[in-house]
């Protein structure tokens, strides 16, 4: 069985948890915010073969927009089920943008990314001559930010070349799959929500081409910390885990 969750922002624990019911045979599947390849120490190395002893089942994530992006591109690529992965450990994958994988039956559409919406004071580059003077004001007011390659990667929304690649994969399935994967909706489903936290751009617009020219059973996504379906097919999930419809 495959089953899917919301994000899980480098919360070992939580992984642990919403894993622990499941047999060896099954895998999970997390929709984006994986967050536990983020420093690149020795100790995060050592914790992630922790992790990977714990685990009874495999875990498949897909990037969101909290990851570290130089440190998942590090990894080994390798080919797996239709499609390549990032291998983290041997019960963790990375599964890459734009991607088709064929898993116990299911042909699966992958497009990580998103735009970061909770950072409104902007992001901070340390290269700036006046990046110390910024951080402290930012901080004597409680501004939330980001820091440029510590806390957020440019990479958070994905690169020209990616998107074409899941074009080219939906193209080769004749623009048909069982699931899409992604971490944040399509702009015209997003938009349903009536807010203006979440703001089209390009990747939710592209999702919307995805929406419009693929057909699809279910679309499962995180982000959003809520849990709700839209449209009849379009899922969110946070802390939940279910099945693959």
């Amino acid at each position: 069985m495959l089953y899917v969750t919301g994000d899980v922002h480098g919360d070992a624990g939580e992984l642990l948890h919403r894993a622990a019911g499941l047999r060896a045979q099954d895998a999970l599947i997390v929709c984006g915010d994986f967050g536990l390849v983020w420093r690149g120490t020795r100790r995060e190395r050592l914790h992630l073969d922790w992790i990977n002893t714990r685990l009874r089942c495999p875990v498949l994530f897909l990037d969101g927009n909290h990851e570290n992006f130089d440190l998942l591109e590090k990894y080994p690529v390798s080919g797996w089920q239709g499609g390549l992965v990032h291998r983290i450990r041997p019960k963790i994958l990375h599964l890459m943008r734009g991607q088709v994988f064929e898993v116990a039956g299911r042909t699966l559409f992958v497009m990580g990314g998103a735009a970061s919406h909770d950072m409104p004071d902007g992001v901070l580059d340390p290269r700036d001559p006046e990046f110390a003077r910024k951080r402290q004001e930012l901080d004597a007011r409680g501004g939330r930010y980001r820091i440029r390659r510590q806390s957020w990667w440019p990479q958070e929304l994905p690169r020209p070349r990616e998107l074409a690649m899941g074009l080219r994969s939906l193209q080769r399935q004749d623009w048909r799959v069982d699931i899409v994967l992604t971490h944040c909706l399509p702009t015209a489903i997003q938009q349903s929500f009536g807010s203006e936290f979440y703001l089209p751009d390009r990747l939710t617009d592209y999702l919307d081409t995805v929406r419009r020219r693929c057909e699809f059973g279910w679309w499962y996504c995180g982000h959003y910390h809520h849990e709700r379906i839209y449209a009849r097919k379009f899922q969110v999930l946070y802390q939940s885990v279910v099945p693959l419809r």
